[in-house]
């Protein structure tokens, strides 16, 4: 379920995950998002090594977009 989820917002990009652009990488951590991926223990690091970009990108990205971070949602 969690690669599924990943793979899906990864292919919405059109590009491979080295060669994101900042824009394209934002658009696919809402979609995770709207999916309930970061709820999931250990989604944050899997989907940071899957985009090649680290976790507290990915926090700063939820921020950015007023996205509540994982521990504000109930995840661990």
């Amino acid at each position: 379920m969690v690669e599924s989820i990943i793979e899906d917002a990864l292919a919405t990009s059109g590009t491979t995950p080295g060669r994101m652009k900042t824009a394209e990488r934002m658009k696919a951590v809402p979609y995770m998002y709207e999916r309930g991926l970061f709820q999931i223990p250990g989604s944050v690091e899997l989907v940071s090594k899957s985009i090649k970009i680290s976790k507290f990108t990915i926090y700063a990205y939820l921020d950015r977009l007023g996205l509540k971070r994982p521990s504000e949602s109930g995840a661990r």
